[in-house]
């Protein structure tokens, strides 16, 4: 199990990045200016907005 950490993880290639990742079993930290998580993400990830 690796950590991971994907910028730009809420759409497009960096949710891809996200599932897939996840999906391995992987710890993935992700980051982005949009607010919402992709529906690509699986069920267990939580989001936290700070700005």
């Amino acid at each position: 199990m690796a950590r991971i950490l994907v910028t730009g993880g809420a759409s497009g290639l960096g949710a891809a990045l996200v599932a897939r990742f996840a999906a391995r079993g992987d710890r993935v930290l992700v980051t982005d200016l949009a607010d919402t998580c992709a529906p690509t993400w699986p069920p267990r990830c939580t989001t936290t907005t700070r700005r």
